[in-house]
């Protein structure tokens, strides 16, 4: 989803790296890219087919698409996107370029796709990965890095991340705002190793996935496919800083803060949100947010909020960026607060977590989350030491935590839990 002229990331820097020095560590995203990237000066001519399903859902229609390219050069290839209200086909030749599309709107989450399949170096452009040591995940064999800026406009401000992480010198994520993508089942091809999964993260319950069917050689391919009747401007989806974003409201961003069961009453949230070329936000996505519920009710409110059309190269174009808001509410009717032997009776699956080296045998970690109706974890704070002190570092496993549905006066409810580890 996303182009973005920010630049944030993750990556995780896991014990026993291949990578031992900073040039080879800077490089890294280049050499990722050259070894993986169908579209590059050079690569071999390819016919490719992908299916988008929602792997959560399969049933469900708004993220059911087909992708379909024959490529000849960076400059000569075509591309048929489709999908539920939204098509486009898109030729180039020779520094030309025709595209036909139906539908108002070239959904973020499609576009996503298209680019980590076609496209995924220019989410690594500018990539500095000796920059950062910061190292939020560890354990397995992927090498990470996480960056953060600030966004916001004075005095309300917050911390939004990236992630890049490689498996050896294939890319295995990326996430920065508007852009989420994990790269999956590489396989040879024309001198190359192309995932033929991606899976792109949308939120909590809701994952969307590519996958590429087809993958061949184009030989002799039929020129017709490539001819350009009539050149035109293309459809343009623009990434803008916050300070344009809020310029281009017509309607007050002024959100209505509701009572909240648990939590902090005040705090930070941070959304992206994509508009339309008629000024309407048609999707949004949380980022690092001091409560879920408060990112719930911008979000919610934001659908209605109406912009000013942007105009890019004298053209109506779509635009992305990132909102920032701070909040201020109440508590009303408590969410149940479980001790650590009440949430574990509950637990279906709670894998205890991998610990980093760094923290001592016999070390008592807390971890406070919040689980939903369905009994999924939907929100945690930090993990904590016997101090008091948050770490740095973060549970993986945390995503697939479940557990039972818990009742109260004969209503299932979320609920808070404070969970203790003791490091092994």
């Amino acid at each position: 989803m996303r182009s973005s002229s920010f630049l944030f990331a993750v990556v995780c820097l896991c014990a026993g790296s291949l990578f031992a020095s900073d040039d080879k560590v800077a490089d890294l995203p280049k050499r990722a890219i050259e070894k993986s990237q169908l579209t590059l000066p050079g690569s071999s001519p390819f016919h490719l087919r992908a299916e988008i399903v929602e792997a959560t859902n399969p049933d469900n229609d708004k993220y059911r698409a087909t992708i379909e390219e024959y490529w000849i050069a960076p400059d000569k290839w075509r591309r048929t996107v489709k999908a539920q209200a939204f098509s486009q086909t898109l030729v180039a030749n020779g520094g030309r370029m025709q595209e036909e599309i139906t539908g108002d709107y070239a959904p973020n989450w499609l576009r996503t796709l298209v680019t980590a399949i076609f496209d995924p170096g220019t989410k690594l452009e500018g990539v500095d990965l000796t920059r950062s040591s910061d190292n939020p995940v560890f354990g397995g064999s992927e090498f990470c890095r996480r960056f953060e800026f600030r966004s916001g406009i004075a005095p309300v401000s917050n911390r939004v991340f990236s992630t890049f992480c490689f498996q050896g010198e294939k890319v295995a994520s990326i996430h920065r705002p508007g852009f989420n993508a994990e790269y999956k089942e590489y396989k040879k091809f024309g001198g190359k190793e192309v995932a033929r999964r991606i899976r792109e993260y949308i939120e909590p319950g809701e994952e969307v996935e590519a996958k590429i069917t087809e993958l061949t050689e184009l030989a002799d391919p039929d020129e017709s496919l490539f001819s350009i009747s009539q050149p035109n401007e293309l459809l343009q989806t623009v990434n803008v800083n916050e300070e344009t974003v809020r310029k281009l409201a017509v309607d007050p961003l002024e959100i209505q803060w509701p009572p909240v069961r648990g939590g902090k009453t005040e705090g930070v949230l941070s959304v992206f949100v994509s508009i339309d070329r008629e000024g309407h936000v048609r999707e949004s996505y949380g980022l690092n947010s001091d409560h879920p519920d408060m990112t719930d009710a911008a979000r919610s409110q934001l659908a209605n909020v109406k912009f000013k059309p942007a105009v890019f190269h004298g053209e109506h174009a779509q635009v992305e960026g990132i909102l920032t808001f701070a909040y201020k509410t109440r508590i009303d009717d408590p969410y149940p607060e479980l001790s650590d032997a009440e949430a574990r009776q509950l637990a279906i699956d709670l894998a205890e977590p991998r610990f980093p080296p760094s923290v001592a045998t016999g070390s008592v970690l807390t971890l406070r989350i919040f689980v939903a109706e369905d009994g999924t974890v939907h929100g945690s704070g930090p993990v904590t030491g016997a101090d008091g002190r948050p770490k740095t570092f973060l549970f993986r496993e945390i995503h697939d935590w479940r557990f039972k549905p818990l009742e109260r006066n004969g209503k299932v409810t979320p609920f808070n839990a404070t969970l203790k580890f003791v490091v092994p």
